[in-house]
């Protein structure tokens, strides 16, 4: 089953330049626990990196940093793990296993932004699918 059956395409995204404040006000009013963040390359979305609300608590809220002046961009990993659309949904599953990473922008094939799919929408789509056998 290719992942892009099973992803989350309601996503809210941020530029590098939204302040953390931002970030967290959307996160809060959508209830979500991540933002995607994204840039506008050649006309086409791309996502370039994640903030998670996890990252808001270790990066930001325990250091006790100002929320109000640091950026997305700075606290971002520099280094996005995505999948494509066409991936299959185990594949994906080791990949993010491999990465270290709860959910993985989705990309379609310009590599643009399509959607997110998060750990435990895989992990439910496995569930569902993988467990009928009476020995489970």
């Amino acid at each position: 089953m290719p992942v892009s059956e099973i992803c989350n395409r309601e996503v809210i995204i941020v530029q590098r330049s939204n302040t953390i404040f931002e970030a967290a006000r959307l996160m809060r009013q959508h209830h979500v626990g991540d933002v995607v963040v994204v840039e506008d390359i050649a006309g086409v979305r791309v996502p370039v990196g994640i903030v998670t609300d996890r990252d808001l608590v270790v990066e930001i809220m325990a250091p006790a940093i100002d929320q109000m002046t640091i950026t997305v961009g700075d606290i971002m990993v520099p280094e996005l793990a995505t999948v494509m659309e066409n991936a299959g949904m185990f594949e994906t599953i080791e990949y993010m296993r491999a990465k270290g990473v709860r959910s993985v922008p989705v990309v379609g094939e310009n590599g643009g932004w399509s959607a997110l799919l998060p750990w435990t929408t895989c992990w439910i789509c496995w569930r569902k699918n993988c467990c009928r056998s009476p020995g489970w």
